[in-house]
């Protein structure tokens, strides 16, 4: 896993940006002046906005934020992390289901940010700030099996959640929420409603295998969604080279995946199948 990481200096909104390769992403980086803005990850809906803003890669991510500012993470879909750099503000995001982690702290005056929670304190640790776990934290996960709000493990570091963007501007900063799940009363029947999710899930599903390296091969663990995307993408004719059953080797969920897959081998054919341990 790769992505943006950096620090921000409040007082002057000086910055420093660094992207790590990403081999299960695609950085685009747009600029226009001193303003950049920055994308990591996979944006299924790329070939639309394309057409839609009628303009080029270089220069869309730059057209869609002039648009329209404040909608702009939500103007993606996909799984990304974004970047924007402008001369009076600075804003990070994850995506709208927070598959991709932004991690965060504030020391004396500057902003830190980074894609990994473990390399965010060896930063830390390289600019002379010490550790310490979060007492708090470490009591819910070991309770519940988990933390919440924005909290980690580490006293001092936080993540941002789902649909949430990091906004900073001269001497200022803060956490805004740009998605809030729809949270109306449904008035629709229990048999409706669950075919509402159904259709949802099975367009998550259409929309994963629309990216071309996400289209020759299925990931399979031993667990349910795994293989409900696996049964979904068969039924619909979405076909794969191979799939990849992944666990430790001779623990549960590696022999469950690997019979699942054994299961739709006779069932739906599978030209390859490989065992990940």
């Amino acid at each position: 896993m790769g992505g943006f990481h950096g620090h921000i200096n409040l007082e002057s909104l000086a910055h420093e940006v660094t992207h790590d390769p990403n081999p299960s992403g695609e950085p685009i980086v747009n600029k226009s002046g001193e303003d950049t803005i920055y994308t990591d990850g996979f944006i299924y809906n790329l070939p639309q906005l394309l057409t839609k803003q009628a303009t080029t890669e270089s220069k869309l991510l730059t057209s869609l934020y002039n648009t329209s500012p404040q909608n702009f993470p939500l103007s993606l879909k996909g799984e990304f992390t974004s970047v924007v750099c402008l001369d009076d503000r600075i804003e990070i995001a994850t995506n709208h289901s927070c598959s991709r982690r932004v991690f965060y702290a504030l020391q004396r005056g500057k902003l830190y940010f980074h894609y990994n929670l473990k390399k965010l304190q060896a930063a830390l640790g390289a600019d002379g700030f010490r550790s310490t776990p979060n007492p708090v934290a470490l009591r819910s996960m070991l309770s519940i099996g988990g933390v919440f709000g924005n909290q980690t493990c580490v006293a001092g570091i936080n993540l941002l959640r789902a649909g949430e963007k990091i906004i900073v501007t001269q001497d200022n900063w803060h956490i805004h929420r740009y998605y809030l799940p729809d949270s109306n009363p449904t008035s629709l029947s229990k048999h409706d409603y669950l075919e509402e999710l159904h259709s949802r899930f099975l367009t998550a599903v259409k929309e994963q295998y629309q990216h071309p390296e996400n289209s020759n091969f299925q990931l399979l663990s031993g667990g349910l969604d795994s293989r409900q995307n696996l049964s979904l993408a068969k039924q619909n004719g979405i076909t794969q080279e191979a799939v990849l059953c992944f666990g430790q080797t001779d623990y549960r969920d590696h022999w469950i995946s690997k019979e699942i897959a054994d299961h739709y081998d006779k069932v739906l054919p599978l030209a390859t199948r490989y065992c990940v341990c």
